[in-house]
């Protein structure tokens, strides 16, 4: 990390690794391979290709499939500490600032 002559004694650790629109720069980004290490809640190991055997990087379904077992979804049913360590999509976060904008 690059620190500015002129900021004095101070860094802006948090603008680093905010999620963008909160006035941050997202880069606290884990890779895949991280993610995945993470466990069920049960313990058991996460599986990604569960559901459609030999396909590593796609899962789909209808909103009636997710109904039916929400652990289609990546983020549902896992560990503790994968809440509490990865920002996924869906997770709750901070209010959004006001002055923020919204890009889609």
């Amino acid at each position: 990390m690059q620190h500015l002559q002129a900021g004095g004694n101070q860094t802006t650790q948090n603008r680093w690794w905010g999620p963008c629109g909160y006035h941050n720069w997202g880069n606290n980004g884990p890779t895949e391979p991280v993610v995945r290490k993470f466990e069920m809640a049960d313990g058991s190991p996460f599986v990604w290709d569960k559901y459609k055997p030999g396909d590593q990087f796609v899962r789909e379904a209808t909103a009636a499939q997710l109904a039916a077992d929400p652990e289609i979804n990546p983020y549902v049913g896992r560990e503790p500490r994968f809440y509490a360590t990865i920002f996924f999509d869906g997770a709750s976060w901070i209010q959004r600032p006001d002055d923020a904008a919204l890009r889609s």
